[in-house]
């Protein structure tokens, strides 16, 4: 029995499991499966469901506690207890209630805007300053090498297995996460905090490790980075000055549930009823990526984690379903971001008209034209409902 949407002559298997369909490795079998509903081991380039152990889980658990008794007793020895990363989303600004709020901690809220912070995102740090008392810093000097970089996963960036926004977020997160790893560097700091919710383990479970940081996050000069870039990332100066802080994921361990996130950050004031959507705080330059996605694959590959979450809660597929399909429409319409997205590919000097002749040429070669074309009429479709074969 799959779980389908006929459109015309056109028929999209998708899973009866979780929500994804075929696109970049994902396929559905003959039982209306995904790969990863089928087989949990199951690895593919642009994703793979992490495995975590209920031992993983309990020394995740036990260490963070730790943490927070440490934080707790040294807390008044010096200025901050802790970094936290801030990017104006509920899940940081909740994490950022939870350490002032619930654990009467006070860390320094670091926000760093590549030239394409969201104006929502922008307004929730503006809202949530007004009701938690916190020291704010804002980065936003390290606009020209977000720049360099963006307009190479824009025009040179391409695959058919891996989604352009999860490679641009991993490979920008190498920056935006050093960054603040570096302001708490400068303070000796122990702790940097990152509010990413337990679908968020692709990378990285609890902590961000230490060798990663020392070996991967620098900067790509074969690709898009110039020399005067390197300065934004962390040096082998830096480490033999300082020791690095342990990057910590809390929501990996702690109670979480999206909705009652989402009910807290508005119910406490700290953005308005809907801007804690984080199809509006995401930044512009992962809109022009899910544009990029969309007429590239027939897909947002965005979806493997929300298909997480519904692994994890079956109540929330039928929800997950119909704002999948919806999304990816407007997104492959040019309608989400619209303005800012043209605002972006000036930017980087490119337009929309040259952006989509690039990806028609890489669909032309790529082995699963086919099937990316059905995708496309099938988001192209104006109906919603799925139905059971």
């Amino acid at each position: 029995m799959l779980e389908h949407e006929t459109i015309q002559k056109n028929v999209i298997p998708v899973c009866k499991n979780c929500i994804l369909y075929s696109f970049a490795g994902i396929e559905i079998n003959k039982e209306g499966e995904c790969n990863f509903c089928a087989d949990s081991t199951t690895k593919l380039p642009l994703w793979e469901k992490v495995a975590i152990t209920q031992q993983d889980q309990e020394r995740a658990t036990k260490d963070w506690q730790n943490v927070v008794a440490e934080m707790k007793k040294n807390h008044g020895k010096q200025q901050y207890d802790c970094v936290l990363g801030w990017s104006g989303g509920k899940d940081s600004t909740s994490m950022l209630h939870y350490l002032v709020n619930e654990l009467g901690l006070n860390p320094l809220a670091v926000s760093i805007d590549p030239g394409t912070m969201s104006d929502i995102a922008r307004d929730n740090v503006a809202m949530a300053l007004k009701k938690i008392k916190v020291d704010h810093v804002l980065i936003d000097n390290v606009q020209d090498t977000f720049m360099r970089f963006f307009r190479w996963m824009v025009l040179d960036f391409d695959s058919n297995e891996l989604g352009a926004g999860s490679e641009q977020c991993r490979y920008c997160g190498y920056l935006l996460h050093g960054l603040i790893v570096k302001e708490a560097m400068k303070r000796d700091i122990p702790y940097v905090i990152l509010g990413y919710s337990p679908d968020q383990i692709h990378f990285y479970f609890y902590e961000m490790p230490r060798e990663e940081i020392v070996n991967e996050w620098g900067p790509d000069f074969g690709k898009f980075s110039i020399e005067e870039d390197a300065k934004w990332y962390i040096a082998p100066m830096d480490l033999k000055a300082k020791d690095l802080p342990r990057v910590l994921l809390p929501y990996h361990v702690l109670p979480y549930k999206e909705d009652k996130v989402i009910k807290l950050v508005e119910d406490e004031g700290y953005v308005e009823k809907g801007n804690a959507d984080p199809l509006k705080t995401n930044c512009y330059a992962l809109s022009a990526a899910l544009f990029y996605e969309a007429h590239r694959l027939g897909a947002l590959c965005y979806a493997v984690q929300p298909a997480e979450l519904v692994r994890q809660d079956p109540t929330l597929r039928k929800k997950w379903l119909l704002t999948i399909k919806h999304f990816t429409r407007t997104v492959y319409n040019g309608d989400f971001n619209r303005e800012k997205v043209e605002e972006f590919y000036k930017i980087i000097g490119t337009s929309r008209e040259e952006v989509l002749e690039r990806i028609r040429k890489k669909v032309d070669k790529d082995p699963n034209k086919e099937n990316i074309l059905r995708n496309i009429e099938w988001i192209k479709s104006d109906r919603r409902k799925f139905k059971t074969i």
